[in-house]
């Protein structure tokens, strides 16, 4: 009973305390500054980079081979070979024309060169723009096979014939026309 008394008393005085205090430090905000207007001020960024509408970035991993020597630069536009290890295994001229965004993680070919003297470590990536249906047909060709880039004349944007060949067809000599 004693423990219940106790408990009350040290309740209200703890209240009685707390209520006096709050009275004496409660102070009245800031006023607000006038005519002040931050997000003017501020331009709006961007870390990513320009796509064409109805366009989306899409980055595969390359290596020196893949990549026609290093040479694909942001801006290039490539072809790109699937090939698939099945059974059969088959080749194809998948896209065409597909432009380059960056390589790496540099999207102009000045942050490239710089990139290349200073540190001389080449990139492992790179990232082009599609439209979503050939982003879907390029996700799965390089999860079954691999992807290899044809680099194309800076002007040259004609489409050729599709190629599709297996390495039956290979071995025996029937490449198509």
């Amino acid at each position: 009973m004693f423990a219940i008394i106790f408990g009350l008393v040290m309740s209200v005085l703890f209240f009685m305390m707390t209520s006096m205090n709050n009275n004496a430090t409660v102070s009245e905000p800031p006023p607000p500054e006038e005519n002040v207007d931050v997000a003017e001020d501020i331009e709006p960024t961007s870390d990513s980079i320009p796509i064409e509408i109805g366009h989306r970035a899409i980055t595969l991993p390359v290596d020196e081979i893949q990549s026609v020597s290093r040479f694909v630069k942001p801006g290039s536009y490539v072809d790109m070979i699937s090939v698939i290890n099945g059974n059969p295994s088959t080749a194809q001229l998948l896209l065409q024309d597909v432009k380059v965004l960056a390589v790496g993680t540099t999207t102009e070919n000045t942050q490239v060169e710089a990139a290349a003297t200073e540190t001389q470590d080449p990139y492992t990536m790179v990232t082009v723009e599609l439209d979503p249906e050939d982003a879907v047909l390029l996700t799965l060709a390089r999860q079954n096979g691999f992807i290899t880039l044809i680099q194309r004349a800076t002007d040259d944007h004609e489409r050729t014939p599709n190629v599709n060949l297996s390495l039956e067809q290979l071995i025996k000599g029937q490449i198509p026309q």
